[in-house]
């Protein structure tokens, strides 16, 4: 970055920076070149410590007496960018959850959360969720998912059973840059509590032998096949167990009709002994379902605060329970959006902005959180993704700020346009001169493509020019834009930059000035030169006196001797 006077093509000028980070601390982190007015920055930066500086730049003219400044000082504002130079960090050592072995399919347990103190602006610290390792891997490798965005873990699959894993440990992987990024592990333990899932065992007092050994089957009461039974290790019990998860607002009670018959066959027809199993579904809380689980709505970036963008809902599996559904924002990076607690009415909070950067293809996503007035309160996830209609409300600019040019033959230079509004708000783009740019310089629009180069419009000489643009889009917004054009000594297309050096040209105000001191002090000499001569003659004339008289007065003084 350069800073230039704009008295520097008259005056020398010395360049000063003040201001924390310059010559208050942390001091020397930015230097400025005191001739050119280059400023330069000495060490790294950290976002993370300072966001941004602000600096104060003085134009001094050299030689002046007590350093007079040539114009006044420039505040300088120095924004430190941002880079994906942090890890996200587990907010907890261990996450702790706990489900009920008959737990529903999505049944939420725990939620996985990890921060990242890179700017929350950016995708640096957009954190993901994925499991990474499942210990133990059984009854298979799934048993629980995970929602990336949330980090909130559920009931993936059936088959949970506390009476063969009362625990599992997870390995969750969350990572920044939407999961592209820097990567942590953080660590999840869930214990698998029981409920009565075990019918009574048959018993059998006779002494074991090959022939005694027992087999079981569910014959009647199992056609949804919510239930599986097998043989015990003595060959003399079967032991039923959960083959689906049971849903107590679908059925309370499942009656199953059971026989028992040995592993050898009978050597005469007997009848099969038969017992009636009943199995209650103990009710649990479930956790509040939205429908659908994603929802898309469309709005207006420019949509006024308290609209209402939509209506999200939560239903409460739990139909045997009298509960309350209340809502709550668990996601909303921007802060743009507010859920009302009672109803899911979703309203806009503050003003919104499509070409934020957490907006993602024209698509601002958040997550909402239902949960239940139970005295274990039940938590469920919805995604609303607000897809925003573009306002023409950004006005186009030249991205380039400083070029080159050769004082003969210029090759044209093309200019960057950038608009950060959507398709059919910004090109195509129009490009003029501002007054006073008009003399020195021409646009050359090219008709195919459009491009817009700029280039001098007569030979100049080899100094630095400031060129005036205003761009307007396809709706006339327009902008105006500052262009440092340096123009050098060389011919064409420019390789090296050179200056020559200034040729001394007399003063002329100052000569004449000098001329005129001169004459004055000549004057001033000669009119104190005849009042010198005039004073001495008129001394002379009092002093002497004739003859006559001076020898009567010697006369009269020898008479009084």
């Amino acid at each position: 970055m350069t800073i230039r006077s704009s008295y520097a093509r008259e005056v020398a000028i010395s360049y000063r920076l003040v201001g924390p980070g310059a010559d208050q601390p942390p001091e020397g982190l930015f230097t400025i070149e005191k001739r050119s007015g280059m400023l330069f920055v000495t060490k790294s930066l950290d976002r993370e410590k300072t966001k941004e500086y602000k600096l104060t730049a003085h134009a001094i003219v050299v030689g002046t007496e007590g350093d007079r400044p040539a114009e006044a000082p420039m505040e300088i504002t120095i924004k430190v960018l941002d880079q994906n130079d942090n890890h996200p960090t587990c907010t907890l050592g261990i996450f702790q959850g706990n489900v009920n072995e008959v737990a529903s399919l999505g049944q939420p347990i725990v939620q996985i959360r990890a921060e990242d103190q890179d700017d929350p602006e950016t995708e640096n610290a957009m954190v993901r969720y994925k499991i990474l390792r499942q210990d133990p891997a059984q009854p298979n490798a799934e048993m629980f998912s995970i929602n990336e965005v949330s980090g909130l873990v559920s009931v993936a699959s059936v088959g949970l059973d506390s009476e063969t894993h009362q625990g599992y440990r997870l390995m969750v992987e969350a990572a920044d840059m939407e999961g592209q990024g820097l990567k942590t592990t953080c660590t999840a333990t869930i214990s698998i509590t029981d409920s009565n899932d075990h019918a009574p065992k048959f018993s059998h007092t006779t002494a074991l032998s090959p022939t005694s050994a027992t087999t079981y089957a569910i014959v009647r009461g199992n056609e949804n096949g919510f239930f599986k039974i097998s043989t015990g290790p003595s060959k003399m019990e079967g032991i039923i167990t959960s083959a689906k998860g049971l849903d107590f607002e679908q059925k309370r009670k499942h009656t199953l009709l059971v026989t028992v018959e040995n592993e050898v066959p009978f050597a005469v027809p007997l009848s099969t002994s038969t017992a009636t199993v009943i199995v209650e579904v103990e009710d649990v809380n479930e956790a509040p379902e939205f429908v659908p689980e994603q929802k898309l709505v469309k709005g207006a970036e420019d949509m006024t605060v308290g609209t209402v963008i939509a209506v999200y809902e939560a239903k409460d599996p739990d139909t045997a329970r009298e509960q309350t559904v209340r809502y709550k924002m668990l996601s909303d990076q921007a802060g743009w959006l507010e859920v009302s607690q009672d109803s899911g009415l979703v309203r806009v909070r503050n003003a919104m902005d499509r070409e934020d950067a957490l907006v993602k293809d024209g698509k601002y996503t958040v997550i909402v959180l239902a949960y239940d007035n139970d005295l274990s309160p039940a938590t469920g996830t919805g995604t609303l993704v607000i897809e925003m209609g573009d306002v023409n409300d950004n006005a186009p600019l030249v991205k380039e700020r400083h070029v080159q040019f050769c004082s003969l033959d210029p090759v044209p230079v093309p200019l960057t346009i950038v608009d950060a509004d959507g398709p059919g708000n910004a090109d195509p783009f129009t490009v003029q001169l501002t007054e006073g740019s008009q003399i020195n310089w021409t646009l050359i629009t090219n008709s195919s493509s459009g491009v817009v180069s700029v280039r001098p419009r007569r030979q100049l000489p080899s100094e630095d020019y400031l060129v005036g643009l205003r761009v307007y889009d396809a709706h006339m917004l327009a902008q105006d834009s500052s262009l440092q054009a340096e123009v050098c000594q060389c011919s064409g297309a420019v390789t090296s930059c050179f200056h020559p050096l200034p040729r001394y040209v007399p003063d002329t105000a100052a000569l004449s000035m000098a001329i005129l001191g001169a004459v004055f002090v000549l004057i001033l000499l000669l009119l104190l030169l005849i009042f010198f001569i005039k004073r001495r003659k008129r001394e002379k004339q009092e002093v002497l006196l004739p003859k006559e008289e001076v020898r009567d007065t010697l006369i009269f003084y020898n008479e009084e001797d």
